[in-house]
């Protein structure tokens, strides 16, 4: 059995992009300790709906890609 600190970012009627919007928008992009992350969507939305992905886009370019650009930077390292 893994024995492993699970974060939750569940947002009760939240939908298919909630959970995901809010995780993105804690800074936790930001967070090297992430390795994995399960994106659980309710049974009800369907995959195939791709308006609520342009709100995580959104949320993404305000509020997580610069620090995980840094992140990144710091990782590859500068010729």
């Amino acid at each position: 059995m893994m024995d492993v600190h699970v974060d939750n970012f569940s947002v009760t009627g939240g939908g298919l992009v909630g959970s995901m919007e809010a995780f993105i928008r804690s800074g936790a992009l930001a967070s090297t300790s992430y390795t994995t992350v399960v994106w659980e969507t309710p049974y009800s939305a369907p995959l195939t709906d791709v308006n609520g992905l342009r709100q995580i886009l959104g949320a993404l370019k305000s509020a997580a890609v610069v620090s995980h650009t840094e992140v990144l930077d710091a990782r590859i390292g500068k010729d």
